[in-house]
Formats: C-alpha cells, sequence, structure tokens
C-alpha cells in the first residue's frame, strides 16, 4: 500500500489577495519614507520646529581658512623623456630612457614600481596615436623614439 500525501497547508491567493496585500506593503513603505523626509527636514531646520524637537545652536564663525599653498607639478615621465631625447644624439629604447631619467633625477617612479620602462613606451605609443603629427615623440625604428624635428 502506498500512503496518500497530506495535502498543502498552504492556500491558494487569489491575485485580488496578493493586488491587496502589495497595496498595503507600498503604502507601509511611504509612510516610511515620509516619516524619514519629516525627521531630516527637522534635522536640517526646514520644518517648523514642533514641542518636541530641539532647538539647533548657531555654529561659532570662526576665521576663514588659508587656502592651501599650491604645490609644483611634478614632471610626468613623459616631459622628462622629452628632456633627454632632446639632449640624445641618436634614438633611444624606453630602458634606456628610464635609465637616464633616473639618473638626471627628472622623475622616479611612483610606489617602486617594476616595469616602468613598459608604462613609458605604452604611454609615448599612445600620445603617438592620439596626437598624430602634433606628438613630440617620433618611432624611429622598433622600439627606439626620438624627438619629433621642430619640438
Amino acid at each position: 500500500m502506498t500512503k496518500k500525501k497530506p495535502a498543502s497547508k498552504k492556500k491558494a491567493r487569489s491575485s485580488e489577495q496578493i493586488t491587496k496585500e502589495a497595496l498595503a506593503a507600498t503604502e507601509r513603505n511611504i509612510a516610511r519614507i515620509e516619516a524619514k523626509e519629516r525627521r531630516e527636514a527637522t534635522l536640517d531646520g526646514s520644518a517648523k520646529r514642533g514641542a518636541g524637537t530641539k532647538a539647533k545652536t548657531p555654529k561659532a564663525v570662526g576665521a576663514a581658512k588659508p587656502p592651501k599653498a599650491k604645490r609644483e607639478k611634478r614632471t610626468s615621465a613623459l616631459d622628462a623623456a622629452a628632456q633627454v631625447l632632446k639632449g640624445a644624439k641618436e634614438p633611444m629604447n624606453a630602458r634606456a630612457l628610464i635609465a637616464a631619467i633616473q639618473a638626471q633625477k627628472l622623475w622616479s617612479p611612483p610606489k617602486a614600481g617594476k616595469t616602468p620602462h613598459a608604462t613609458l613606451y605604452s604611454a609615448m605609443l599612445r600620445e603617438i596615436q592620439k596626437k598624430g603629427r602634433e606628438a613630440r615623440f617620433v618611432k624611429a625604428e622598433r622600439g627606439h623614439f626620438t624627438l619629433r624635428k621642430g619640438v
């Protein structure tokens, strides 16, 4: 003999009942949001003060802070590479450029990156691709760059 499964205790809800429950939940959410907005408005002082709210004390007005001193703009690797290439007699690759830049103390990689030469190489290629004939650098041969004449 096989046993019959007991009937499910869940009752089927009609679509009308589901709609009523959804509307009730929406109304509760709206009431909660409105109450929150009222509390925020009271704290901001934009709403009328009721009997149970405290009055805000005015903040002391002090002297204005002096403006921050502007720091010197740090030389970028591209700018440093352009300076090195100005003095170079022949095209240089990215590793040689980074070595010369660091030897002349024009730029140092932030946070001791492992491949500053790769970053410089891609930045020079990006400038050439983006600016075209107005770029400072020209790719002389594979992996080697020089300054564009007239720069």
